[in-house]
Parts: structure tokens; sequence; C-alpha cells
């Protein structure tokens, strides 16, 4: 599963690169491939991390009648994905309306970012693996729109997830 994992990432990437560089079919035929591998477990947000391009070719191949049951509903299931997204970021405009859905977990994980802690002190600290509070770190990310320790502590605080300046 790892393998099938990885190499759809992989081929996600390609995707994205092939598009950029204006080589459109040997895009499709990756995307197709990615898609083929990633349809029985119902891979979406490796397909929507990889942004527009990714968006432009799966819409491409949504209508493309490819002969896989449940094709269809996996690429449109992808495509609401990237809908979800770009609300979101324009919710994020205007941050007094912005409800960011944080678990509990990830605001633990927050506050211990905000305490300018690394991710293995953080894992220690919670008495979680390393890869489980970067995994958490990529959410609060993505939640917050930033990319990096330093903007998810300023975000939230600007929000008032934090209540307090560091």
């Amino acid at each position: 599963t790892h393998n099938t994992f990885t190499l759809i990432r992989v081929l996600a990437l390609r995707v994205s690169w092939l598009a950029r560089c204006g080589k459109i079919t040997p895009a499709q035929h990756a995307l197709e491939r990615a898609l083929y591998l990633g349809r029985p477990g119902w891979f979406i947000h490796t397909f929507e991390n990889q942004g527009p391009e990714m968006q432009r070719m799966l819409q491409v191949a949504a209508h493309s009648k490819m002969e896989i049951p449940g094709m269809d509903e996996y690429i449109a299931a992808i495509l609401a994905s990237f809908s979800r997204i770009s609300q979101a970021h324009a919710d994020n405009k205007n941050p007094e309306t912005t409800k960011f859905p944080l678990t509990q977990r990830e605001l633990e994980v927050l506050d211990l970012l905000a305490e300018r802690l690394s991710i293995k002190e953080i894992a220690n600290e919670l008495c979680i693996s390393s890869s489980t509070v970067q995994q958490h770190t990529h959410h609060i990310y993505r939640k917050l729109d930033v990319n990096n320790k330093r903007q998810a502590v300023l975000r939230a605080t600007e929000l008032g997830i934090l209540s307090y300046n560091r």
C-alpha cells in the first residue's frame, strides 16, 4: 500500500510538471495511471495538493470517458475537493467570518509550535510519533493557509485562536 501511495504521489507530481511544461498528452497518460491506482483507495488529497494544473487536467479527464467502473465518481469527488479548497481560500480573506475547524489535537500542536518546540519535542510532549506531529502541522498549515510555523503562529494569533502574542 505504501508503495502504491508513493507511486500515486510521484505520478501526480509528474502530471503537474508535464502540464506546466505544456506536454499535455504525456500528462494525460500519467494522470490516467495515477487515477487507476488511486481509485480503489479513493486517494483525493494527493491530487488536490498539486494545484490548478491538476485541476485543469482532471477537468479534461472528466470529459473523456474512461472505461473503468466508478472512475467518473472518483474524478468528480477530487474536483469537488478543489471547490471546497477554493471556497476556504475565499473565506480566509475575511478573518472575522472564517471558522477554522482545528481539532483539539491540532490546537495542542499549535500551542506547542508557538512555544518554538521542534517536531521531535512536540512528539515527546504529546506522546505521539514525529510523523503524526508532522501530519498535524500540515493540516494546521492548510487550514490557516500558511507555509511555516512562524506564519501559523502569527495567523492563529491574528484570528484569536492563540490568545497571546509570542
